[in-house]
């Protein structure tokens, strides 16, 4: 097997353990949003910031998004991290999670063009 195909089948393995959530996105223009239960009652949600600074962006900045995740519906969690990949993420040490304590109503803060994966445990 080559690199892309084992990737690949661990992608797909990892997804099919996951049970994708339902949810409600106020912002479908500019964010998307993928959240996922694991099998051990952990939740993943991708939120991935694509809104333009302006109409004839290109290779632009992207604009900031402030996004609230009301993660009440979810369950009781005790823990969780919020990982950034953004324009200021080190491409030499990549990004890093850093803790979050969990409630009902989460903030999530992107400075433009990103992805941020909030876990909860």
């Amino acid at each position: 097997m080559t690199g892309p195909i084992v990737l690949r089948s661990h992608v797909n393995l990892y997804v099919a353990r996951a049970a994708i959530l339902q949810f409600t996105n106020d912002d479908d223009t500019d964010v998307e949003v993928l959240a996922a239960q694991n099998p051990d009652g952990s939740v993943v949600i991708m939120l991935a910031d694509h809104a333009l600074n302006a109409p004839n962006d290109n290779n632009g900045p992207g604009a900031p998004r402030t996004i609230a995740v009301d993660v009440s519906a979810l369950g009781s969690f005790t823990s969780g991290s919020l990982l950034t990949i953004d324009a200021g993420t080190s491409v030499t040490s990549g990004p890093t999670a850093t803790p979050v304590t969990p409630s009902a109503s989460m903030t999530v803060s992107l400075n433009g063009y990103g992805v941020a994966f909030l876990t909860l445990k």
